[in-house]
């Protein structure tokens, strides 16, 4: 199942169903930590992260995306846009395709494919498994110093000082 902003303006399959045919004017762009590269784009034109995260803006967008690997931006006008990789060394592939004409529905296009999904749950599933254990521990750790302040109390269980009636 693929997940887009707009899924008739399209001429061709999603990028990340033919991910492995060769384009014409295909290039690949690799990315060195904060590194950021500037792409000349025209309508059509294509970004497919092939590894790592990429953080993608485009001249004239009021917001940015980020994409994960398997993802794809498609431009749906013209514009510079700028990649770079927040996180660490990344990879993309940059290449045109024909939109079909038409009114735009949104800025762009993204694609998820079905193993980009499932990716991102699985990783969404760690992450909630990894908070659960920190906090887990957490909550151990304040029981486990309560528990040692109540152990070294000066005075014995049993022999406080009594109550007086009133």
């Amino acid at each position: 199942m693929n997940y887009t902003c707009v899924t008739h303006s399209l001429y061709e399959l999603p990028p990340a169903r033919d991910a492995a045919r060769p384009r014409s004017g295909e290039r690949l762009i690799e990315l060195l930590p904060n590194q950021a590269v500037p792409v000349d784009a025209a309508r059509g034109t294509v970004v497919r992260s092939l590894s790592g995260k990429l953080w993608l803006t485009q001249e004239g967008h009021w917001h940015d995306y980020t994409l994960l690997a398997g993802m794809s931006y498609i431009s749906l006008d013209n514009g510079r846009i700028v990649v770079s990789a927040p996180d660490g060394a990344s990879a993309a592939s940059v290449y045109q395709i024909e939109l079909a004409p038409g009114e735009r529905s949104c800025d762009a296009v993204v694609n998820l494919g079905a193993g980009t999904i499932a990716r991102i749950e699985r990783d969404a599933r760690r992450a909630q498994a990894a908070e659960i254990v920190h906090w887990i521990g957490y909550v151990a750790g304040a029981l486990a110093a309560a528990w040692r302040r109540l152990m070294r109390s000066d005075k014995p269980a049993g022999h406080g000082t009594p109550c007086r009636a009133a």
